[in-house]
């Protein structure tokens, strides 16, 4: 798992996660909700898969290949299977769009910040992470 973005407002983390991680995550941060959004982000995946090789195939120059703008907004190579948000203590999960802590819908006053990412294996560690800010010409 990746943390992609911290909001210290509120002490929360943008997480992105493999399936499998998420999956095996403990059952305590999970709701119902939670679980079942796996299906609806797989759905996703496999939809844009075949938006984006369709554009390739028919060389649209008007494709927006979203994978590519998600990973470029967190400075990563990997795109998440699925995102979510967790405060501090850890105590229940909440699942987001990809692009929740920089959407458009905060008018440029979103709370969140760009960090260094950081690899975490176990939700755990969030009680003690600290987050540094990412700088560079793609903050």
């Amino acid at each position: 798992m990746k943390v992609l973005a911290y909001d210290p407002r509120e002490d929360e983390f943008f997480i992105g996660a493999s399936f499998a991680e998420f999956s095996a995550l403990p059952e305590k941060y999970m709701t119902e909700e939670a679980k079942a959004n796996i299906e609806t982000f797989e759905i996703f995946i496999e939809e844009e898969e075949k938006r984006q090789k369709k554009a390739l195939e028919q060389k649209d120059p008007f494709y927006f290949n979203y994978f590519d703008y998600i990973k470029n907004l967190y400075g990563t190579d990997v795109f998440p299977d699925i995102c979510f948000r967790i405060g501090r203590g850890a105590s229940v999960l909440e699942v987001m769009d990809y692009d929740f802590p920089f959407h458009h819908m905060w008018n440029a006053y979103s709370p969140w910040v760009k960090i260094k990412i950081v690899d975490i294996d176990d939700l755990a560690v969030l009680s003690t992470l600290e987050c540094q800010r990412r700088t560079g010409p793609n903050v």
